[in-house]
């Protein structure tokens, strides 16, 4: 079949020329040995279109004559499918790499840059087409100030060892990770760099892909974040001894200081309080000279005043990392250290200074959020400053209020006896036995009373009295006034350790005035008996019995409704307590009067 014939019967039209072509071009050269070479379409008998690749050859007789040409074809319709897969697939993947978010690029075996996308272009300003094609080395991404790719050292020729290495089966698919800073576009930015090893089927190294991601805002907002975490961690451990009762203005200033001294990484620093009086600086916490604690009474007038109290003068932060000369060298109590770096922040309350913050000697240069974190501490210690002075104002207010209570109570006391006095001037001038009985009587009211005010001025709460040594004092007293020799009358007192409001007390000292009163009077005609007073809680109540062994009240009177003026205050008493009275004749006469302490009640 001549080639005409062959190319009219199985070739496209559009193709047969340039297979003609070929087929003339071997015919025309005397080699051979020559054959060449030509990739075109045939249609098949069911009309379905193949690529072939067809070697043509001379036919050579055995004179070395050309008597002709040969054509071996092969199918390659598979493999120009594969190939079409590959460019697809290839075209793909480049325009995936191109729209990732994050800056990437892919390099060859020999490091040779074959994509190139858009975010890493916008990220370094270097185009694709000036690094396309070009090895790492070409890269202008410098870290740390010089050009050194992630994986710069896999792809160079001397480092055959190491990409080896990464060529072994056992690390083939490990990721090489790092956060690395970097200059870009003029700026010294902090990237996290992630590079994946390409290998081929036989594991050989292929090259690799490599992404950059910007994370300098990110870093910086985590640390922001930290910083605030640290923040409330010193506000957390500040809060507890600054709302404690048992804490001092000294204490917090030291805990406060602690917290600056770590927020800043200082190591040394003070907090002061000011006196407006005399513009005097003193101390409530410092730390000098590795931590050794310093007590400083710091003036305007101090030599080193310039470190001391300058927000003294300016009543403005301010920090600075170059100290001038004449306060490089500080001396204190125990020695000298020199002071590199400063920041001090005054401490307000309102319009008011009241005192400061000082650290010195970071190991790096102090900047503002340094001054803005210890400004927020600044702040708690006004209010450290402010919750002191509360507490002290509030103390010698209560002090005040106290002394005044107790000369109120001394007072009322000495009003009491004054009238009590009184009283006993009268009877000494009075004749009449029922005259003096009705005197003496109200004296003994009026000393039970006075006897109340009297414990509650030696009381340390001033509002309650221990209510025990009350009653052993008012029936001493009242065995006293009637006269009654010791051995005569046997008293046996229970009381239990109870205190007892003012409220409570004065309605039962005169009841139990009243009651011993008339035991003493009526219930021992010979003077011989033993006389009972008990008083125990019960549940939710009091219980008071005052009993006596004597000749008892007769039959005929009736003590809720006696005419007596002692038996009629005794029963109004019971009624203000709220209380319940019986009486027991049995043995003698017991009184017995189950009550509650009253509560205060606000009479303004």
């Amino acid at each position: 079949m001549t080639p005409q014939e062959y190319t009219k019967r199985f070739i496209p039209p559009e193709q047969r020329d340039m297979v003609i072509r070929e087929v003339m071009r071997a015919q025309e050269i005397d080699d051979p040995q020559f054959s060449t070479t030509a990739q075109h379409t045939i249609i098949r008998r069911d009309g379905e279109k193949r690529h072939i690749l067809v070697r043509i050859g001379l036919i050579i007789d055995k004179n070395g004559r050309k008597i002709g040409s040969r054509g071996v074809t092969q199918d390659i319709t598979e493999l120009k499918m594969v190939e079409k897969a590959l460019k697809e697939s290839d075209r793909r993947m480049a325009a995936i790499i191109d729209f990732l978010p994050d800056a990437t690029f892919v390099i060859d075996k020999n490091g040779k840059v074959i994509f190139w996308n858009r975010a890493i272009e916008e990220m370094t300003g270097v185009p694709a087409d000036k690094i396309l094609g070009k090895g790492n080395y070409e890269y202008s991404i410098p870290i740390y100030g010089y050009r050194r790719p992630l994986l710069v050292d896999m792809v160079k020729e001397e480092n055959k060892e190491l990409i080896e290495q990464y060529s072994s089966t056992h690390r083939r698919h490990e990721v090489l990770t790092a956060e690395i800073d970097v200059q870009l576009k003029g700026e010294t930015r902090t990237v996290w760099a992630k590079a994946v090893p390409l290998y081929d089927s036989n594991g050989n190294f292929g090259g690799a892909i490599e992404v950059i991601r910007d994370i300098t805002d990110m870093k910086e907002s985590r640390r922001k974040i930290q910083k605030e975490l640290d923040i409330n961690r010193a506000q957390t451990n500040i809060y507890v001894p600054l709302i404690s009762l048992g804490s001092t203005l000294e204490s917090v200033g030291r805990i406060i200081l602690n917290e600056a001294l770590k927020l800043t990484n200082s190591t040394q620093g003070f907090i002061s309080i000011l006196d407006a009086s005399n513009k005097k600086m003193t101390l409530i916490g410092s730390e000098f000279l590795d931590g050794k604690d310093i007590t400083l009474s710091l003036s305007p007038y101090d030599k080193h005043k310039n470190l001391w109290d300058h927000i003294l003068h300016t009543t403005k932060p301010y920090y600075t990392n170059n100290t001038p000369k004449q306060l490089t060298t500080v001396s204190v109590p125990e020695g000298e250290f020199a002071v590199d770096r400063i920041l001090s922040v005054p401490v307000f309350l309102g319009d008011e200074l009241v005192g400061q913050i000082t650290v010195a000697n970071a190991p790096r240069s102090y900047d503002q959020d340094d001054l803005d974190y210890i400004g927020r501490l600044a702040a708690i210690c006004a209010l450290a400053i402010q919750n002191k002075r509360g507490e002290q104002e509030i103390k010698q207010s209560l002090q005040d209020k106290e002394v005044l209570l107790r000369e109120i109570h001394h007072r009322v006391k000495n009003n009491m006896q004054i009238i009590s006095s009184l009283l006993n001037l009268q009877i000494n001038q009075t004749s009449g036995e029922q005259e003096i009985n009705v005197l003496r009587e109200s004296q003994g009211r009026i000393k039970s009373m006075a006897m109340v005010y009297e414990k509650l001025n030696q009381s340390h709460t001033l509002t309650k009295i221990k209510f025990k040594d009350y009653v052993e004092k008012l029936i001493s007293d009242i065995f006293y006034s009637y006269g009654i020799e010791n051995g005569t009358i046997e008293t046996e007192i229970d009381v239990e350790d109870i205190s007892i409001s003012i409220d409570t007390a004065i309605p039962c000292g005169l009841i139990i005035n009243e009651l011993v009163t008339n035991s003493l009077k009526h219930a021992f005609p010979d003077n011989h008996g033993k006389l009972q007073f008990k008083l125990k809680s019960k549940e939710d109540h009091l219980e008071m019995v005052i009993a006596d062994n004597g000749i008892g009240l007769p039959e005929n009177v009736d003590y809720e409704n006696s005419t007596s003026l002692g038996l009629q205050l005794v029963n109004n008493l019971v009624k203000q307590l709220d209380g319940q009275i019986t009486l027991d004749r049995s043995k003698g006469t017991s009184f017995t009067i189950s009550f509650q302490e009253l509560k205060y009640k606000n009479r303004i």
